[in-house]
């Protein structure tokens, strides 16, 4: 028995001429299939009439699957392919079988053996990633933004796993502000006037807390660690709450200061066991391999290395903030995307703003005491 295959045709993000966002061959190759697998029949026949097939739409058979589609009826779409019949599967836009009910289509194929076949074409996560300025190198998508307002604070939520720039999805219905939090980045695709999805990169503001044993030399290190990470977009928290990195600047003076060293780690390693622990200061400078033993710690920096804290934090942790709107107020170039379609009824386009942070030399100053005042510079 010969089976039909099931091919992914990518769709348009909106209204306008399929030919300016849809590959050529995606463009030639659909007149050679006769049966459809849509969201909704009416957006498909609407887009291969304009994608050239113009006159032959009542010869097109389609079927529809959407997030009302039962799996038991998902599952007698199987019979399409036993009788060689060529499938072609469409979205509502962009892409389908991501973030989309065709994914389901998609696995029964793969369950049957079935050859599943996908086309190039446009993606609004893409498009939104490539002009976030986000890591694109370990990234998730969340999916979409629940409709309804309480249902949506849990969304936001890190990523478990390793730093992850995460991306949010919503639905043009829904409201523009999403999350007025004023320390949430932002980036959007879209036309009102146009059947889009609408993306944001949400970019959660990374947590820091600090605490300081020792002598005012130590304090006023703290303190310029403090200003770096601020300046890079970080939050800074008590020690005794959440936060996503823990630095503590030790004093090795006495047995008792490298207890209470000791003691703030596990305390720390407590409250956040997921956090990264980064310990400096005299004791650090040390023992570090003593410290590198404790449950949490992640870094130790000795006084030749601490003005490596920040760049090294940032690079590891915090790469998903260096779009945050607080870096706008520093002066520096500002980088425009525009990345999508126009078609003289809108423009869907992808805006980011990227600006430099604190070099590796900048993010520590020199400090000294001298009598009752400790100064920077």
């Amino acid at each position: 028995m010969t089976y039909g295959k099931l091919y992914l045709i990518p769709a348009p993000l909106g209204e306008g001429d399929p030919a300016q966002v849809i590959p050529a061959p995606v463009l030639s190759f659909l007149p050679q299939l006769d049966c459809f697998v849509v969201e909704e029949v009416r957006t498909a026949r609407r887009y291969l009439s304009a994608a050239g097939l113009k006159g032959h739409i009542q010869e097109l058979e389609f079927h529809e699957l959407n997030e009302h589609t039962a799996p038991a009826e998902v599952e007698k779409y199987l019979q399409l392919f036993r009788d060689g019949r060529n499938v072609g599967l469409i979205s509502e836009a962009g892409l389908p079988a991501v973030a989309d009910p065709g994914a389901l289509l998609v696995a029964l194929c793969h369950r049957h053996n079935i050859e599943v076949v996908p086309f190039v074409g446009p993606s609004s996560l893409m498009l939104a990633l490539m002009a976030s300025g986000l890591n694109g190198q370990s990234f998730a998508f969340a999916g979409y933004i629940p409709a309804k307002t309480e249902e949506r604070p849990g969304r936001y939520a890190p990523v478990p796993g390793p730093p992850y720039a995460p991306l949010h999805s919503r639905q043009p219905h829904l409201p523009g502000r999403l999350h007025p939090h004023p320390n949430r980045g932002r980036m959007e695709t879209g036309s009102a006037r146009d059947w889009q999805t609408s993306l944001r990169v949400f970019v959660p503001v990374m947590k820091i807390a600090f605490t300081t044993l020792g002598c005012k030399l130590n304090y006023a290190e703290t303190s310029t660690y403090e200003r770096g990470f601020l300046a890079a977009g970080w939050e800074v928290v008590p020690w005794t709450q959440q936060a996503d990195v823990y630095l503590i600047n030790t004093c090795a003076v006495t047995e008792t200061a490298e207890k209470k060293s000791r003691n703030l780690i596990r305390r720390a390693h407590k409250t956040a066991p997921d956090a990264r622990i980064v310990v400096t200061g005299c004791y650090a400078e040390l023992r570090k391999d003593q410290l590198l033993a404790i449950d949490g710690v992640w870094k130790v920096f000795g006084a030749n290395e601490k003005n490596q804290i920040l760049p090294v934090v940032e690079e590891c942790v915090g790469s998903e903030i260096r779009s945050h709107p607080r870096l706008r107020k520093r002066e520096g170039p500002t980088a425009s995307a525009q990345g999508a379609q126009r078609d003289g009824k809108g423009l869907s386009e992808a805006k980011a703003i990227s600006e430099p942070i604190h070099s590796a030399t900048e993010g520590v100053f020199g400090a000294y005491s001298s009598g009752e005042r400790t100064r920077s510079f």
